[in-house]
């Protein structure tokens, strides 16, 4: 039970502090982007990785690539 408690006051911690998903991050990037074509693209990847099981696991690969890297 203890353990149960020590976990979930780990993951609130991890709330109260702000921690997004790397989705969340990859729209952020999208944000950024002034070509509008591109922020279309960026916009449809992260729609498409949230809807998808794992999609952070995607919208991760995405960010590490630099795929949308021109946007910040």
């Amino acid at each position: 039970m203890k353990k149960l408690l020590l976990i979930g006051a780990l993951f609130g911690t991890f709330a109260v502090m702000g921690c997004s998903s790397p989705c969340d991050a990859l729209q952020s990037q999208c944000n950024k982007c002034k070509d509008q074509a591109t922020k279309d693209s960026c916009d449809s990847a992260v729609s498409t990785y949230k809807a998808l099981p794992g999609g952070d696991t995607s919208c991760q690969a995405v960010l590490d690539a630099k795929t949308y890297g021109s946007c910040d």
